[in-house]
């Protein structure tokens, strides 16, 4: 009899363990789907023609610079390109080995030595070609001589000085007129290639003052004689 209730309690213990077990394990299934969230769904594939519109303007944007590389000009720090900075400083180098033939003549230079020998008709040609030669070169953007206090005081004095007296000879030969256009276009390369030197230097001369009084007195003999010409 005592076996038999002792089977019989184990048999229920064990049942009763049983049926804890599985409600716990029923319990924690059913916490786990409470909390359980679902994901989302996924967003809805746009429109065929706004998908047309993307990948056109994909396609004419411009591609992105490789890491290392720069892409626009001004990220190098300038407004310049590697290759442009090359290229000027080549254009330097070339004006710095001619350097010795522009030099002022207290220094040695030989094209101005030349130029200030003889009257303005002996070897004109010669003469002509030096001051062609120094018009291009000092009217180029990338120069050095153009920052030079030496070069901006002798150039600019001796070739306005030089203006002057040719304007002033009354000389109506062709060559003295050429030499004055030539002296002219000299001054113009500085002007063009200006910077706070050369604006004070054009200053100190009075250039601007001289070339607007004789502009103004060329218009009113021109606007005399016009005048009192026969209608």
């Amino acid at each position: 009899m005592k076996v038999f209730f002792f089977t019989k309690g184990f048999h229920l213990v064990a049942n009763t363990a049983h049926i804890n077990s599985s409600m716990a394990r029923f319990v924690k299934k059913k916490t786990e789907f409470n909390s359980f969230t679902p994901a989302p769904p996924p967003p809805p594939p746009p429109p065929p023609s706004m998908m047309a519109s993307s990948s056109s303007s994909s396609s004419s944007s411009p591609a992105s610079a490789p890491a290392g590389q720069y892409s626009s000009r001004t990220d190098r720090g300038g407004d310049y390109s590697s290759d442009h900075l090359m290229q000027r400083m080549a254009v330097i180098d070339q004006f710095k080995k001619m350097e010795f033939l522009l030099l002022p003549a207290q220094h040695g230079g030989p094209l101005l030595q030349f130029l200030q020998q003889g009257s303005r008709y002996e070897h004109h040609e010669t003469k002509r070609a030096m001051l062609e030669f120094m018009c291009a070169v000092f009217a180029t953007k990338w120069n050095p001589f153009v920052k030079k206090k030496t070069f901006i005081d002798t150039y600019i004095s001796y070739f306005y000085i030089g203006f002057i007296r040719l304007y002033n000879s009354f000389v109506l030969d062709p060559i003295t007129l050429e030499l004055c256009r030539l002296h002219l276009r000299l001054l113009f390369a500085f002007a063009l290639n200006k910077n706070d030197k050369i604006t004070m230097k054009f200053y100190q001369l009075r250039v601007m003052d001289f070339l607007v009084r004789e502009i103004n007195l060329e218009q009113e003999i021109k606007e005399n004689r016009d005048g009192s010409a026969p209608a």
